[in-house]
């Protein structure tokens, strides 16, 4: 950052990231998949799928081109904004049955907002000569 390219990762940081990224979405990617399941289940598995395949792309030497590192936080902003789709039906569908459903909306929520300040957090048109 210091050379004014916010979006150069080091490698190392980079092989970290995708380890944590597959770690949290691992639950909703490993889940047993039904046919019979309700809608947010398979709204949820599907966007698993995308943060499972975006995690990859990231990992690749796709991942490395500028252009992507200036889309990318948008495109895990979709990614957690589709993901609250399916926390929130899992909230409706079971708000009188299960205290755990709202333990499980909170961290859906807290995951989620986090991930989506990437992009403004981590902008690539700004320049550390920039900021000051």
């Amino acid at each position: 950052m210091t050379l004014g390219e916010p979006h150069e990762v080091p490698d190392a940081l980079k092989q970290v990231s995708v380890g944590v990224k597959l770690l949290t979405i691992m639950p909703s990617f490993i889940r047993a998949r039904s046919s019979d399941d309700a809608w947010y289940w398979k709204m949820d598995a599907m966007v698993a799928d995308l943060a499972f395949l975006k995690t990859c792309l990231d990992a690749t030497q796709i991942g490395e081109q500028d252009a992507y590192g200036k889309v990318s936080p948008f495109i895990d902003y979709g990614i957690s904004v589709a993901w609250l789709v399916p926390a929130i039906g899992k909230v409706v569908d079971n708000h009188q049955s299960k205290d755990s459903t709202y333990t499980s909306l909170t961290s859906s929520l807290a995951y989620d907002i986090a991930v989506m300040t990437g992009p403004i957090v981590w902008n690539p048109t700004k320049s550390i000569r920039n900021l000051n």
